[in-house]
């Protein structure tokens, strides 16, 4: 990845986290914590990590290893207290070449909610609801050439 790239990458991260501009770049010092009342959150990107959480939740915390920090449900097992709900767990990739798409492959798209509805019946329950698509204020679905959904996007 090109420096450039990565230095933007962990400046957005950084503003995300609510944390000063600079506090991911090189070198990692270990396991930054910053409180919030509002959200628990572990972020690793590259050699940082990052817990935001309550302050209690911080020092209970404090000595556990980062792997369970990093697991959605031994995070949220930890949490308990606060009575939160696990949002997800996610693996982000970044990519700082663009990828040309092969012009003579066109590929059809439309925002109707009926094909929304039709792409989630064709997927496993838990993946619509942590996904959860059909709520989204924006949705847009990929049709194939007989006008079936294949794949969603949105954002809310």
């Amino acid at each position: 990845m090109e420096t450039n790239t990565e230095a933007i990458v962990r400046l957005a991260w950084a503003r995300v986290l609510g944390l000063p501009d600079a506090a991911l770049s090189r070198p990692a010092g270990g396991l930054i914590t910053r409180p919030s009342d509002e959200v628990i959150m572990f972020v690793r990107l590259w050699e940082h990590e990052v817990l935001v959480g309550p302050s209690w939740f911080l020092d209970y915390v404090g000595g556990k290893d980062s792997e369970d920090l990093g697991d959605g449900s031994r995070l949220l097992a930890l949490s308990g207290r606060w009575g939160g709900r696990l949002l997800g767990q996610a693996t982000l990739a970044f990519r700082d070449e663009y990828l040309a798409l092969d012009e003579r492959v066109a590929v059809s798209v439309t925002d109707d909610p009926a094909a929304v509805l039709d792409l989630e019946m064709a997927c496993p329950p838990d993946d619509v609801a942590e996904v959860g698509l059909g709520d989204m204020s924006r949705a847009l679905v990929t049709l194939d050439e007989l006008d079936q959904p294949t794949a969603g996007a949105g954002y809310a």
